[in-house]
């Protein structure tokens, strides 16, 4: 089985256990060290995305637990590719099926993939919103088997982070999303605090672009803040901040030897914006 974590209103983190991992491995909870982090973790409220398929057949995400984005919940890649290292899709509309707007950015590894998704608070071609404040949507960060050795020695990672931003403030539909990019260095050190060991990181040369892909402006860096890498869980968690916006980061290694880290982020201000991303980097 494989479980989900559910990034709670309170920023907690909770596990639940539905379904088959989608990708490789498994889907135990045995890691090297006593890591209780499982293949696909899922970050947003409880009402917000909880299973993520890469249909690579069609080049499609199949997204479970999101209202109102198509009876199948297949969403088609845009050709978007302002994005490095990551594919942006879209829900569609027929009929009377799927007229809330939803986008998702996606990329996966060797060893790891991350998606996030997001909808506003607008029916898709009308004004007004039907969601407060920021719609639905979330994130997920998997690895494609939880056999992970703890790393030695201080370690640089580098990679692509994409996310999605929701607008509250937006005075029409195609206001409301916009999507980021931006480069990712995450630093290790196994060694201190101790057992804990420890992490931080920035995301850098940031954009913002509207949902046809292209560029709005820039975005202030996004600073991942010190924590422990190693905790009982296995799901590293700490706090994040741009600019006015602040929230939390959860991010787990993959590969045998920890190759890599694939992190979430949600930071907002207040209720007028809310971002949502994910970044897999590589030492």
């Amino acid at each position: 089985m494989y479980k989900y974590l559910l990034f709670c209103s309170a920023l907690t983190l909770s596990a639940c256990a539905t379904g088959t991992p989608p990708f490789g491995g498994a889907g135990s909870d045995e890691e090297t060290g006593g890591s209780q982090a499982t293949t696909d973790n899922y970050i947003g409220d409880d009402d917000d995305m909880n299973n993520l398929v890469y249909d690579a057949a069609n080049d499609q995400l199949v997204i479970n637990n999101l209202p109102f984005d198509g009876d199948a919940g297949r969403y088609v890649n845009t050709g978007i590719k302002s994005l490095p290292e990551f594919q942006v899709y879209a829900s569609q509309q027929v009929g009377e099926q799927g007229h809330i707007q939803y986008y998702a950015v996606y990329s996966q590894s060797a060893y790891s993939r991350a998606g996030a998704a997001g909808s506003g608070n607008h029916i898709n071609g009308e004004g007004g919103g039907i969601y407060a404040p920021f719609g639905h949507g979330g994130a997920m960060i998997g690895r494609a088997s939880n056999n992970v050795t703890r790393p030695t020695g201080e370690l640089r990672y580098d990679g692509n982070y994409a996310g999605i931003l929701v607008h509250n403030d937006a005075t029409s539909p195609d206001e409301v999303i916009t999507l980021s990019s931006g480069e990712v260095l995450v630093y290790v050190d196994p060694n201190d605090f101790d057992v804990t060991g420890a992490i931080h990181g920035l995301v850098f040369d940031r954009s913002e672009y509207n949902t046809n892909g292209t560029r709005i402006g820039a975005l202030e860096a996004l600073v991942l803040d010190e924590t422990s890498a190693f905790t009982d869980s296995g799901i590293i968690e700490g706090t994040a901040h741009s600019g006015d916006l602040t929230g939390t980061y959860s991010a787990i290694f993959a590969g045998p030897n920890s190759e890599e880290v694939v992190g979430a982020v949600r930071i907002a201000d207040r209720d007028i914006v809310q971002e949502t991303g994910v970044f897999i980097a590589a030492d």
